[in-house]
């Protein structure tokens, strides 16, 4: 295991009431190690090796692809949670305005379903004289690679105006290539009334 060599043993020496007469021990990186058994007295020439490596390596290879879709099984639900638990609005749009994910929080404010989101520009969020801001931060996100912060009236499907302070930035996968802009938009209604006082 620890030299990456495949050794040959026979099981009966280790215990003696295994029924096998010959075997061998992969390696499985991390994984631990594969046996392959004969209940007959096999010789483990070049090509059967070969071979229980090659087994060897599909059993790594299928293993390390249960352990990748587990993690990202639990980031998934990790990530969920936190959507789940934010008290602020969460979206992210690519570059064309599509949105492309969201939290509960966004529809329940806005009043509008997952599916109406779906189709929806963000500008569409906001009353027509302040489209122009909002188009202004999104450029500048993705123009200048910067984080922008803009204050405007959440727009909702009842034709209520929440003011709110919405923070945007550009969104980029490991390589840096851009997938969008995220952000988050927070209710100030209480800060614009303590203002107002």
């Amino acid at each position: 295991f620890n030299s990456g060599d495949p050794i040959k043993y026979t099981p009966e020496a280790v215990a003696e009431e295994n029924s096998l007469t010959s075997a061998i021990l992969l390696p499985l990186g991390e994984y631990g190690m594969i046996g392959v058994g004969s209940t007959e007295d096999i010789e483990f020439d070049e090509t059967v090796v070969d071979m229980i490596r090659t087994l060897a390596e599909h059993t790594a290879t299928a293993l390390q692809r249960v352990e990748r879709t587990r993690e990202l099984r639990e980031e998934r639900a990790l990530t969920q949670s936190i959507f789940a638990a934010l008290p602020d609005v969460f979206y992210a749009f690519d570059e064309h305005g599509n949105f492309f994910r969201w939290n509960d929080r966004f529809s329940w404010v806005t009043g509008y379903s997952d599916e109406e989101i779906a189709e929806m520009h963000p500008a569409e969020f906001f009353d027509p004289d302040e489209q122009a801001k909002i188009y202004d931060a999104i450029a500048e996100v993705f123009e200048n690679d910067t984080t922008v912060t803009v204050e405007a009236n959440f727009a909702t499907k009842g034709g209520e105006k929440i003011p709110y302070e919405f923070t945007g930035a550009r969104l980029t996968d490991d390589s840096g290539e851009s997938l969008g802009l995220v952000g988050i938009g927070r209710d100030i209604s209480e800060r614009k009334q303590r203002q107002r006082r």
